[in-house]
């Protein structure tokens, strides 16, 4: 007879996860069960029954193995542990962009790696951003964080110099203006490089910060006091990659030359990366 599904089994699966986990990489009697675990007896005879009467798992002369039915419910136990865990850790993107009716697809950044600020050290992902910079052909940013440090948008201006990297970058009028104020010189000769450029936009609602890479992407979030990241993501995931796409365009289409502001330069570029006008 088909065995039937009961609430229970499920709520013991998910709270038992580590059980089947175990089970799910080779067989195992109950007392290795207890020991690897480090569960009581008694609780490892509830799990083993629960499962057992469910026809999770089958008997061999290894010990407890999961049937078929028991793998199926051990991998979609797994997703579901690692979506809402990937849920939780990414909440702060999920709200930034919920603010601006954009869709984050949640799902896209599983394997992302997701860092956070650490006492003394609130930029731990300087050294990978640099990297990436160097790497890259191209960048695109839509960011709306005003507070960079100065010496890092030297830093990398400094590099598109020497690396040839084009750059477009959609932000708060507040950022083209300064940035363009702090560092009018390597501006301007990134404007009149013949290998390089760097060209401005402006969007008066842009609450996260997203720079695309030529392989790469990753997405951020601000205090807004300090303006020193609460959470950076990176990935090189090309289904997240063409989201990051679908979400640039629509910045693009939506926001305007940073050339339009009387405070901008007259010199400085209006088209995008690879425009023909």
């Amino acid at each position: 007879m088909p065995e039937k599904f009961d609430e229970e089994v499920l709520e013991t699966a998910v709270r038992r996860k580590s059980v089947l986990a175990a089970l799910s990489a080779k067989p195992h009697h109950r007392q290795e069960l207890q020991d690897e675990l480090d569960i009581s007896k008694t609780t490892c005879h509830r799990i083993v029954r629960t499962f057992e009467d469910r026809g999770l798992l089958r008997r061999t002369d290894s010990g407890y193995a999961l049937t078929q039915l028991g793998e199926i419910l051990y991998e979609r136990v797994d997703e579901f542990d690692s979506a809402v865990r990937t849920a939780y850790e990414l909440q702060p993107l999920l709200a930034e962009y919920d603010a601006v009716d954009v869709d984050f697809e949640l799902e896209l950044f599983r394997d992302a790696t997701a860092t956070t600020p650490e006492p003394g050290n609130p930029y731990p992902f300087v050294d990978r951003t640099m990297d990436l910079f160097r790497e890259s052909d191209t960048i695109r940013v839509v960011d709306c964080n005003p507070l960079v440090p100065p010496m890092y948008v030297e830093q990398m201006l400094e590099i598109a110099l020497e690396t040839g990297m084009e750059g477009e970058f959609i932000v708060t009028e507040g950022i083209a203006l300064g940035n363009m104020q702090q560092f009018p010189d390597l501006q301007r000769q990134v404007a009149e490089s013949d290998t390089t450029s760097g060209k401005y936009f402006v969007h008066d609602d842009i609450p996260f910060g997203m720079a695309i890479y030529d392989e790469h992407l990753d997405v951020r979030v601000y205090d807004e006091t300090t303006g020193t990241p609460t959470l950076y993501v990176d990935t090189d995931d090309p289904d997240a990659l063409d989201w990051a796409e679908q979400v640039y365009a629509e910045y693009y289409e939506e926001a305007d030359p940073a050339t339009t502001l009387d405070e901008f330069p007259d010199w400085a570029p209006d088209t995008g990366i690879g425009s023909d006008s």
